[in-house]
């Protein structure tokens, strides 16, 4: 390439065939080609340099907010936990709700069956009682 920057046509040494830093034009196509080429990647190097610094910041950017993200899904799981422990908290005191409720409607019905039986028998008693005071009666009268 060196070779191609200096080359000046107008300074042939030998007029028999090609100087010996000349090319020939197919040679200069390439070589411009070539240089094209080159501009391109060095242009297209600095734009990436930029675009990987942008990168750099949109990394962080991404990182900033999967790191957010993250700390959202934790703080939902752990309200979506204390949710859960509540409601089976609740659960819990509605099923010993529910059992003492059963215990105290057996007692309730205990209680009820024992006082029928009760006064099932006071009133047997009394009829009873009854029946033999008119009778009684009826004896103390007839004499």
């Amino acid at each position: 390439m060196r070779l191609f920057k200096n080359f000046d046509p107008s300074n042939k040494e030998n007029s028999k065939g090609p100087a010996p830093l000349g090319y020939t034009s197919k040679d200069k196509a390439v070589i411009v080609e070539a240089q094209r080429i080159i501009n391109e990647r060095r242009r297209s190097r600095d734009t990436n340099g930029k675009e990987q610094k942008e990168g750099v910041v949109e990394l962080l950017e991404r990182k900033k907010e999967m790191f957010l993200v993250e700390m959202t899904v934790g703080i939902i799981e752990q309200e979506r936990e204390t949710l859960i422990n509540k409601a089976s908290e609740k659960e819990e005191a509605l099923k010993k709700s529910d059992d003492m409720l059963e215990k105290d409607w057996k007692e309730f019905d205990s209680y009820k069956q024992n006082n029928k039986q009760e006064t099932d028998f006071a009133i047997q008693v009394w009829t009873f009682l009854i029946n033999e005071d008119f009778l009684l009666l009826i004896v103390f009268n007839k004499n």
